[in-house]
Protein backbone atom coordinates (compact mmCIF):
# COMPACT_ATOMS: atom_id res chain seq x y z
CA UNK A 1 0.00 0.00 0.00
CA UNK A 2 1.06 3.46 -0.56
CA UNK A 3 2.06 6.05 2.14
CA UNK A 4 -0.15 8.65 2.59
CA UNK A 5 0.85 12.13 0.98
CA UNK A 6 -0.71 14.47 3.32
CA UNK A 7 -4.73 13.48 2.82
CA UNK A 8 -5.28 12.57 5.84
CA UNK A 9 -6.74 14.96 8.44
CA UNK A 10 -4.33 15.61 10.95
CA UNK A 11 -5.79 18.06 13.98
CA UNK A 12 -3.43 19.86 16.24
CA UNK A 13 -4.86 18.46 19.52
CA UNK A 14 -6.75 15.55 20.15
CA UNK A 15 -9.59 15.53 22.83
CA UNK A 16 -9.89 12.45 25.01
CA UNK A 17 -12.75 11.56 27.40
CA UNK A 18 -10.21 13.07 30.01
CA UNK A 19 -9.69 16.89 27.79
CA UNK A 20 -13.86 16.70 27.51
CA UNK A 21 -14.50 16.31 31.63
CA UNK A 22 -12.34 19.34 32.56
CA UNK A 23 -13.89 21.22 29.22
CA UNK A 24 -16.76 21.06 30.78
CA UNK A 25 -15.80 21.46 34.39
CA UNK A 26 -13.87 24.64 33.28
CA UNK A 27 -17.41 25.99 31.89
CA UNK A 28 -18.94 24.92 34.84
CA UNK A 29 -16.75 26.86 37.71
CA UNK A 30 -16.81 29.80 35.41
CA UNK A 31 -20.35 29.84 35.22
CA UNK A 32 -20.32 29.91 39.54
CA UNK A 33 -18.11 32.18 39.63
CA UNK A 34 -19.94 34.81 37.63
CA UNK A 35 -23.40 33.39 39.60
CA UNK A 36 -21.39 33.98 42.85
CA UNK A 37 -20.00 37.68 41.59
CA UNK A 38 -23.43 38.70 40.39
CA UNK A 39 -25.05 37.59 43.97
CA UNK A 40 -22.83 39.46 46.36
CA UNK A 41 -23.33 42.80 43.26
CA UNK A 42 -26.39 43.02 44.45
CA UNK A 43 -26.06 42.25 48.06
CA UNK A 44 -23.41 45.17 47.88
CA UNK A 45 -26.46 47.50 45.99
CA UNK A 46 -28.86 46.72 48.00
CA UNK A 47 -27.47 47.33 51.46
CA UNK A 48 -26.03 50.71 49.61
CA UNK A 49 -29.29 51.56 48.58
CA UNK A 50 -31.40 50.98 50.73
CA UNK A 51 -29.10 51.49 54.01
CA UNK A 52 -32.06 52.40 56.64
CA UNK A 53 -34.67 49.85 55.59
CA UNK A 54 -37.23 49.06 58.17
CA UNK A 55 -36.83 44.84 59.32
CA UNK A 56 -39.06 42.63 60.32
CA UNK A 57 -38.49 40.93 63.55
CA UNK A 58 -40.76 37.38 64.82
CA UNK A 59 -42.26 39.16 67.34
CA UNK A 60 -43.28 42.20 65.21
CA UNK A 61 -44.75 39.35 62.60
CA UNK A 62 -46.49 37.45 65.55
CA UNK A 63 -48.11 40.88 67.09
CA UNK A 64 -49.50 41.23 63.31
CA UNK A 65 -50.99 38.11 63.25
CA UNK A 66 -52.89 38.33 66.31
CA UNK A 67 -54.67 41.28 64.81
CA UNK A 68 -56.00 38.93 62.17
CA UNK A 69 -59.79 37.75 62.40
CA UNK A 70 -60.08 34.32 63.69
CA UNK A 71 -55.99 33.74 65.22
CA UNK A 72 -56.04 31.34 67.55
CA UNK A 73 -52.97 29.72 69.06
CA UNK A 74 -53.13 25.88 69.99
CA UNK A 75 -49.72 25.21 71.87
CA UNK A 76 -49.00 22.11 74.29
CA UNK A 77 -48.69 22.95 77.75
CA UNK A 78 -45.21 24.13 78.61
CA UNK A 79 -43.78 22.94 81.51
CA UNK A 80 -43.39 24.36 85.07
CA UNK A 81 -39.83 25.77 85.18
CA UNK A 82 -37.94 25.41 88.72
CA UNK A 83 -37.10 29.20 88.06
CA UNK A 84 -38.94 31.99 90.03
CA UNK A 85 -38.95 35.33 88.35
CA UNK A 86 -38.47 38.19 90.91
CA UNK A 87 -40.20 41.07 91.18
CA UNK A 88 -38.40 44.13 90.25
CA UNK A 89 -37.82 47.36 91.68
CA UNK A 90 -39.03 50.57 91.13
CA UNK A 91 -36.10 52.79 89.39
CA UNK A 92 -37.60 55.63 91.14
CA UNK A 93 -38.46 54.56 94.77
CA UNK A 94 -36.02 51.37 94.44
CA UNK A 95 -38.31 49.15 96.33
CA UNK A 96 -40.67 46.14 95.48
CA UNK A 97 -44.39 47.26 93.85
CA UNK A 98 -46.69 45.47 96.14
CA UNK A 99 -48.56 43.03 93.78
CA UNK A 100 -52.17 42.83 95.40
CA UNK A 101 -54.72 39.23 94.11
CA UNK A 102 -55.59 39.82 90.50
CA UNK A 103 -58.61 37.45 89.37
CA UNK A 104 -58.25 36.14 86.50
CA UNK A 105 -61.46 35.86 84.74
CA UNK A 106 -62.34 39.36 85.72
CA UNK A 107 -59.05 41.75 85.43
CA UNK A 108 -58.53 43.48 82.19
CA UNK A 109 -55.43 44.48 80.26
CA UNK A 110 -54.06 47.19 82.40
CA UNK A 111 -55.04 44.91 86.26
CA UNK A 112 -53.04 42.66 84.40
CA UNK A 113 -50.14 44.57 84.13
CA UNK A 114 -49.41 44.54 88.16
CA UNK A 115 -48.25 40.85 88.15
CA UNK A 116 -44.92 40.08 87.51
CA UNK A 117 -43.12 40.06 84.50
CA UNK A 118 -46.36 40.87 82.82
CA UNK A 119 -46.33 44.25 80.68
CA UNK A 120 -48.82 45.56 77.89
CA UNK A 121 -47.79 42.93 75.10
CA UNK A 122 -48.35 39.67 77.32
CA UNK A 123 -51.32 41.28 79.05
CA UNK A 124 -53.12 41.59 75.89
CA UNK A 125 -52.55 38.40 74.75
CA UNK A 126 -53.71 36.92 78.03
CA UNK A 127 -56.94 39.03 77.56
CA UNK A 128 -57.40 37.39 74.12
CA UNK A 129 -56.26 33.74 75.14
CA UNK A 130 -59.31 33.90 77.71
CA UNK A 131 -62.18 35.24 75.48
CA UNK A 132 -60.97 32.67 72.81
CA UNK A 133 -60.77 30.05 75.60
CA UNK A 134 -64.31 31.68 77.26
CA UNK A 135 -62.29 32.15 80.61
CA UNK A 136 -59.62 30.48 82.61
CA UNK A 137 -60.70 27.41 84.49
CA UNK A 138 -56.88 26.63 85.80
CA UNK A 139 -54.01 28.56 86.75
CA UNK A 140 -52.34 26.28 84.58
CA UNK A 141 -54.14 27.64 81.48
CA UNK A 142 -51.64 30.31 81.76
CA UNK A 143 -48.90 28.02 80.10
CA UNK A 144 -50.62 28.18 76.91
CA UNK A 145 -50.55 32.31 76.42
CA UNK A 146 -48.61 32.53 73.54
CA UNK A 147 -44.83 34.29 74.95
CA UNK A 148 -45.87 33.83 78.48
CA UNK A 149 -42.22 32.22 79.94
CA UNK A 150 -43.14 29.11 82.49
CA UNK A 151 -40.97 31.29 84.95
CA UNK A 152 -43.48 34.05 84.87
CA UNK A 153 -46.50 31.78 85.75
CA UNK A 154 -44.88 30.06 88.38
CA UNK A 155 -43.75 33.53 89.64
CA UNK A 156 -47.64 34.60 89.18
CA UNK A 157 -49.35 31.97 90.70
CA UNK A 158 -49.32 33.20 94.31
CA UNK A 159 -50.50 36.49 93.18
CA UNK A 160 -53.61 35.57 91.45
CA UNK A 161 -56.96 33.68 91.95
CA UNK A 162 -59.70 32.12 89.81
CA UNK A 163 -63.30 31.78 89.87
CA UNK A 164 -64.64 28.88 87.72
CA UNK A 165 -67.90 30.27 87.90
CA UNK A 166 -67.23 32.77 84.98
CA UNK A 167 -66.40 30.30 82.54
CA UNK A 168 -68.50 30.24 79.79
CA UNK A 169 -69.44 26.73 78.14
CA UNK A 170 -71.16 26.36 74.93
CA UNK A 171 -73.97 23.88 74.21
CA UNK A 172 -72.76 20.51 73.05
CA UNK A 173 -76.20 19.53 71.70
CA UNK A 174 -76.77 22.99 69.00
CA UNK A 175 -72.43 23.88 68.22
CA UNK A 176 -71.04 23.38 64.99
CA UNK A 177 -68.40 21.13 63.84
CA UNK A 178 -66.50 23.91 62.86
CA UNK A 179 -67.42 26.33 65.70
CA UNK A 180 -65.82 23.44 68.24
CA UNK A 181 -63.35 23.48 66.43
CA UNK A 182 -62.40 27.28 66.67
CA UNK A 183 -61.94 26.60 70.70
CA UNK A 184 -58.12 26.23 72.13
CA UNK A 185 -59.48 22.42 73.97
CA UNK A 186 -61.12 20.60 71.07
CA UNK A 187 -58.41 19.42 68.09
CA UNK A 188 -59.92 17.58 65.32
CA UNK A 189 -60.28 14.22 66.69
CA UNK A 190 -61.82 15.41 70.41
CA UNK A 191 -64.27 17.26 68.17
CA UNK A 192 -65.04 14.26 66.13
CA UNK A 193 -65.69 11.80 69.04
CA UNK A 194 -67.70 14.13 71.00
CA UNK A 195 -69.97 14.89 67.68
CA UNK A 196 -70.61 11.16 67.27
CA UNK A 197 -71.18 10.77 70.91
CA UNK A 198 -74.39 13.16 71.20
CA UNK A 199 -76.02 11.11 68.84
CA UNK A 200 -79.38 11.88 68.87
CA UNK A 201 -81.98 12.35 71.87
CA UNK A 202 -79.22 12.63 73.87
CA UNK A 203 -80.11 15.30 77.08
CA UNK A 204 -77.17 14.21 79.33
CA UNK A 205 -74.26 15.41 79.19
CA UNK A 206 -72.35 12.86 81.27
CA UNK A 207 -73.88 10.29 79.06
CA UNK A 208 -72.48 12.15 75.93
CA UNK A 209 -68.81 12.03 77.67
CA UNK A 210 -69.45 8.47 78.08
CA UNK A 211 -69.88 7.32 75.08
CA UNK A 212 -67.41 9.51 73.32
CA UNK A 213 -64.73 7.49 75.45
CA UNK A 214 -62.39 9.92 75.88
CA UNK A 215 -59.28 9.93 78.06
CA UNK A 216 -58.78 11.08 81.72
CA UNK A 217 -56.60 14.27 80.57
CA UNK A 218 -58.83 15.55 77.73
CA UNK A 219 -61.78 15.22 79.95
CA UNK A 220 -60.69 17.19 82.62
CA UNK A 221 -59.54 19.68 80.29
CA UNK A 222 -63.00 19.76 78.11
CA UNK A 223 -65.60 19.03 80.48
CA UNK A 224 -65.46 22.40 82.43
CA UNK A 225 -66.25 23.76 78.55
CA UNK A 226 -69.26 21.89 77.50
CA UNK A 227 -73.29 21.43 78.39
CA UNK A 228 -76.19 20.55 77.10
CA UNK A 229 -78.77 23.67 76.88
CA UNK A 230 -81.62 20.66 76.51
CA UNK A 231 -80.91 18.81 79.75
CA UNK A 232 -83.53 18.51 81.65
Amino acid sequence: MEKSRGTTDQTDRFYGERHARLHEWGWACLFLGALLTFRLWQRHESATNWPNRPKAEVADLLSWAETLPGYVVRVWPRKPSVFRNRLREDPETGQVPLVVQVELNKADAHDLQALPGVGPVLSQRIVRFREVLGGFHDIDDLYEVFGLDSSVVDGAKSFITIDAKLVRPFCLDTVSFRSMLKHPRFDFETTKKLMRARGRGVHTLDVVLLRSRLDSVTLHKVQPYLMMCSEP
